[in-house]
């Protein structure tokens, strides 16, 4: 009987748990703002001493729509959303290189999907070696 107890108290309290992290979630994920925005993008690589920046007007929301849209990049799909494989034409070494994504010359917490535009703001996609 304090066996079956126990189970529904833990159950309980696993499920409030569960409905807690998925509102905090919710309520703290990125948002896009809709209308027109100016944004800049710089585009790094020491490796091939390629850099360029350029000023965009765009109503995209997200920077992964924004860079889709224009075609800027190459993607992978991922249980986390897409993942940049190459900038124009070129590629990361998937072994030893990745893309990574700043904004306002902050890294971002965040993959292309969920990195909001901002007017005015300035975006970066620099190939980082690592290993």
């Amino acid at each position: 009987m304090k066996n079956k107890k126990m189970n529904i108290i833990l159950g309980a309290v696993l499920a409030i748990i569960l409905v807690l992290s998925g509102t905090i979630y919710f309520m703290s994920r990125p948002t896009g703002t809709q209308g027109n925005k100016e944004i800049t993008l710089n585009i790094v690589s020491t490796k091939t001493d390629y850099n360029t920046t350029e000023t965009y007007k765009t109503d995209a929301e997200f920077l992964g729509d924004f860079l889709v849209e224009n075609e800027i990049i190459t993607f992978s799909e991922g249980d986390f959303g897409r993942f940049i494989t190459a900038v124009g034409d070129m590629e990361a070494d998937d072994t030893k290189e990745f893309w990574s994504i700043s904004a306002n010359d902050a890294n971002s917490m965040f993959g292309i999907d969920e990195t909001p535009l901002t007017d005015g703001f300035t975006y970066k996609l620099e190939l980082v070696s690592f290993g």
